[in-house]
């Protein structure tokens, strides 16, 4: 026998082939599936931090006093939703309250903070659909706020479920 000698196969090429085939059945069901789910409304997209991390609660507490007015966090966490800070009190581990920045229902409606009437109001860069006469109170009535905890000295905001702030 020839040290060249022609050897026969021993089906590599049917394995090959049924490997891909395989390959080919499991990513189309796959798809399948994903496309099944996102048609049924069941699943949720959720991209980034649910919580936001403000900072260090005597910082803010001290920008916020020296400044008179709320801080505007422009759309914190990728979500298309500024918020603005405030501080209420002399203890800084309490008395925050977070707030959108957006007219409710109206997102294209940005807040401004008016510190000579200390309100939240439209002002005229706005678009024309936006009533430049509505107005909120600092205190957030009627705006959608944002739960707030003070974990080791940091604000933390939890901007997953909006609910209405209390008149």
């Amino acid at each position: 026998m020839s040290p060249v000698a022609k050897r026969r196969g021993r089906g590599h090429t049917g394995r090959a082939v049924a490997v891909a085939v395989v390959g080919v059945v499991v990513a189309l069901g796959t798809a399948f599936l994903v496309a099944n789910l996102a048609s049924r409304g069941d699943v949720q997209v959720r991209l980034g931090d649910d919580r936001f991390d403000a900072g260090r609660v005597e910082n803010l507490a001290r920008i916020i006093d020296e400044d008179g007015q709320p801080i505007l966090f422009p759309d914190p966490a990728n979500f298309s939703r500024s918020i603005y800070v405030d501080h209420q009190g002399g203890d800084p581990t309490t008395g925050w309250i977070a707030l959108s920045a957006f007219v409710p229902d109206q997102p294209e409606c940005t807040l401004t903070f008016d510190p000579e009437v200390d309100r939240f109001t439209i002002d005229d860069a706005q678009p024309a659909s936006c009533d430049r006469d509505t107005t909120f109170p600092r205190s957030g009535a009627g705006l959608r706020v944002y739960a707030t905890e003070v974990i080791d000295g940091r604000l933390t905001i939890d901007l997953q479920d909006p609910a209405n702030a209390p008149d």
